[in-house]
């Protein structure tokens, strides 16, 4: 089993929970619902991680 690559993944499900969090709050101080704000830093993040 390797080991190198459990580290990666712990990291990238981490950030993943923090801005589905940081959307939901995001979209919860400008009233929409937080599915939005998850789609809309989803959106963000995605074209920052493959666009480069």
């Amino acid at each position: 089993m390797s080991t190198g690559v459990v580290p990666g993944i712990e990291l990238q499900m981490t950030l993943l929970l923090f801005f589905a969090l940081a959307g939901y709050l995001l979209a919860s101080k400008i009233n929409q619902s937080a599915v939005v704000g998850e789609i809309l830093l989803g959106l963000v993040v995605g074209r920052r991680r493959f666009s480069g």
